[in-house]
């Protein structure tokens, strides 16, 4: 029983460290812009290995979130999730997720925030997903997105 339970506490501190990890990085680098949405990544999170691409995403919503998502519960201005990127298989999974209003405040943190999912030219990560899948090992500047 108590392995079970040192188990459930390890757990628990591993996922709260994944959203205090994603809270306190200020190091961004700029992917690219849309007309809603501005992407970033966290180099310093960039972890490689099996087909597999984990990093820490950031999108602004500089005119908010209402363009995108219209049934809300806030008009949030930012998001940034942790996600895997499989390019082999052309799918994206969201592990981490984080929510902020307009004005800069966090508003919600979710853990297990998606399953995997096909990437998709529309999707909020799309610019991610070519930044890495379609330029390789080394994407050391923003890419010019197909149209």
């Amino acid at each position: 029983m108590k392995t079970i339970l040192l188990i459930l506490a390890l757990a628990v501190g591993v996922s709260a460290q994944s959203i205090k990890e994603g809270k306190q990085i200020t190091t961004w680098t700029f992917v690219s812009e849309g007309p809603l949405i501005k992407s970033y990544i966290s180099p310093d999170s960039i972890k490689r290995g099996d087909d597999i691409i984990k990093v820490w995403m950031r999108f602004e919503l500089p005119k908010g979130s209402r363009d995108l998502y219209a049934n809300t519960p806030i008009d949030f201005g930012e998001t940034r999730v942790y996600g895997m990127l499989n390019c082999k298989a052309s799918k994206m999974q969201s592990k981490t997720m984080l929510v902020y209003d307009r004005a800069g405040n966090f508003y919600l943190g979710k853990e297990n925030a998606g399953g995997w999912a096909e990437e998709r030219p529309d999707s909020i990560g799309h610019s991610v997903f070519v930044y890495f899948c379609e330029r390789g090992e080394k994407a050391t500047e923003a890419p010019t997105l197909k149209p």
